[in-house]
């Protein structure tokens, strides 16, 4: 998988989006470990994110780990600001 090589080589070691888009991909295949360590892994690099947050919670969810964290964590991305780039 492309993602899985990007998010381990350079600059994607330290990419939080590049890690969540790879735990939403890994979560639609079905693979609950390797989605969870990468949800993880991009919220250790930026915990104020949205959609980290987002992605972290639903692979919490979808794992069966701490239904409170999981409810923390959706009530935190709902909270925070939405930033999108628009191009024109």
């Amino acid at each position: 998988m492309l993602l899985r090589f990007a998010a381990s080589a350079g600059a994607g070691r330290s990419d939080p989006l590049l890690h969540a888009e790879l735990a939403e991909l890994e979560e639609g295949l079905g693979l609950t470990q390797e989605a969870q360590e990468n949800a993880r892994r991009a919220h250790g690099l930026q915990r104020s994110n949205q959609r980290v947050a987002m992605a972290l919670a639903r692979t919490i969810e979808l794992g069966g780990g701490d239904d409170a964290a999981a409810k923390a964590l959706l009530a935190k991305a709902a909270a925070g600001p939405t930033k999108r780039f628009v191009m024109r």
